[in-house]
């Protein structure tokens, strides 16, 4: 019996056959990362999609495949506005570039704004609504569990009593004692200040109301992960766990803006689609992205947003 087993063994060792097979690559795609922002015009990146096995995370890779030649309208058909966008120079919004940016629609909580995009003979078509917001009642900045020297906050909240509610969490560092903006990425002449918001930690700053629909309720609001952009200092590590992710330094001269973005469910299932879609590890399980683009890829995005700034002291 055990020269059976042996046989076999020698028969899997030995038949191993080297497979390859190629993966389908669509570097033409047309990739929209849009929205419309109460109070602002729209803003939009409009790029050709990045081959991700030549991509090394230099900005100049982005910045080498933007589409410049569209032209884009944006309408608000029950007030019978339309907003026709040509390419500007790239420029930042918050939270990322941006290519296009209107100059007639401002955007309103309540209402929908239809996206055409007209390139090559092409028409990409998208529809978003900016959804109503609410604020957070109060903000707390406390001290991490297991040392004083770090933080962060924890936040009382009200839900409204109408299912559907969906949020992205962001935070931006300003007048830091540690070099934020090596790059000076916002061209304002200050290392010191972060150049964008960043999604918090936890869930990537992504919720629903799902389990939370109309109750008040507490929850932790943690920095985000290191950023490409952000110089972390050796002071910023501790013995156990290396880099303190999540919490802040302790500082009364340090301000952090919270910024809750307030989009519907579409829009929102585009964002937790795109976590999903980033699994670590060569075991991961991607999932297919929830795009809102008719002809392309990407996101156009209706939003409400709502600012508070605290010190990090407790």
């Amino acid at each position: 019996m055990k020269n059976i087993y042996f046989i076999i063994s020698i028969l899997f060792l030995t038949c191993t056959k080297e497979v390859t097979f190629d993966i389908p690559i669509n570097t033409n795609n047309i990739v929209v990362n849009g929205f419309i922002e109460k109070g602002d015009n729209a803003k939009i990146l409009l790029t050709k999609s990045v081959n991700p096995f030549n991509f090394n995370g230099d900005i100049n890779d982005i910045l080498n495949n933007f589409i410049n030649d569209a032209t884009i309208i944006v309408e608000e058909k029950l007030s019978n506005q339309t907003d026709t966008i040509y390419s500007t120079t790239p420029a930042n919004t918050d939270t990322w570039f941006y290519n296009y940016k209107g100059n007639n629609i401002i955007g309103e909580e309540g209402k929908s704004y239809h996206l055409k995009i007209l390139i090559n003979g092409d028409t990409i078509t998208s529809k978003t609504t900016i959804p109503n917001s609410s604020f957070i009642e109060n903000i707390e900045c406390v001290y991490r569990q297991t040392d004083s020297t770090y933080c962060y906050f924890l936040a009382t909240y009200t839900d409204p009593d109408t299912l559907g509610n969906c949020i992205s969490l962001f935070t931006k560092i300003l007048n830091s004692e540690y070099i934020q903006d090596p790059l000076d990425l916002n061209f304002d002449n200050d290392n010191y200040s972060a150049p964008f918001f960043k999604r918090v930690l936890d869930n990537n700053g992504n919720y629903t109301d799902e389990y939370t629909n109309g109750i008040t309720f507490t929850f932790p609001i943690y920095n985000g992960v290191p950023e490409w952009w952000e110089d972390w200092e050796a002071s910023e590590v501790d013995t156990y766990s290396g880099p303190t992710i999540g919490f802040w330094d302790v500082n009364p001269n340090q301000k952090v803006v919270i910024k809750m973005s307030y989009m519907d469910i579409i829009s929102w299932n585009f964002w937790a689609s795109m976590i999903n879609n980033n699994s670590p590890g060569i075991f991961g399980t991607p999932s297919n992205v929830q795009s809102n683009i008719n002809g392309g890829t990407g996101i156009w995005y209706g939003t409400s947003s709502v600012f508070d700034t605290i010190i990090t002291s407790p």
